[in-house]
């Protein structure tokens, strides 16, 4: 994987993010990996296209799930105060606390082709780790999740038994934990 690439606003349209890029391009380079893939958003996908010679190859499938019934949005207002969102966490892993999995040594989507997979082993997990993500198991489906301003789904591992249960129960966390968008 490419890497996380940030520009600080203040320091937009002065070639950073290109140059941060070929660098990370170059140690890739020096580790003899053969491939480089990328995530980018709206904003660095012209850079990766246009100035480092990317190929568009397939987009990340996204769905928004509404929740029926709104509930109080828990989530924005934390995020927006300093005094409640230092109680939000604890209340969360109190909602989560049957659904909490530990961390898998491998969490890998089986969708994925072989070529440009990203391994996400022990230390992309670890990498990658915060305190606001979380496995989670619902049925026989472990979620990696992430709450900031939505109820982020970042992969299952089981696609082929994600079912009308499945979803419901997460939209019933959602709903408990402040979110009406998932």
């Amino acid at each position: 994987q490419s890497g996380d690439l940030m520009t600080d606003p203040k320091h937009r349209n002065k070639n950073h993010f290109i140059q941060l890029a070929e660098l990370t391009h170059i140690a890739c380079k020096h580790e003899g990996m053969k491939i480089i893939i990328s995530q980018p958003n709206k904003n660095s996908l012209h850079g990766f296209v246009n100035k480092l010679g990317f190929k568009t190859i397939d987009e990340i499938i996204r769905w928004d799930l509404k929740l029926g019934m709104k509930t109080v949005p828990l989530s924005k207002l934390v995020n927006n105060s300093k005094i409640f969102k230092k109680s939000y966490l604890p209340y969360a892993k109190r909602v989560l606390k049957k659904y909490i999995a530990g961390t898998p040594a491998l969490f890998n989507n089986p969708l994925q082709i072989t070529i440009g997979k990203i391994q996400r082993d022990n230390a992309y997990i670890s990498y990658k780790s915060s305190e606001d993500r979380f496995f989670i198991k619902i049925e026989n489906v472990t979620l990696w999740i992430r709450l900031t301003d939505v109820f982020w789904i970042g992969d299952f591992d089981n696609y082929d038994s994600i079912n009308s249960v499945v979803i419901k129960k997460i939209k019933r966390l959602a709903f408990l934990l402040g979110y009406n968008t998932i």
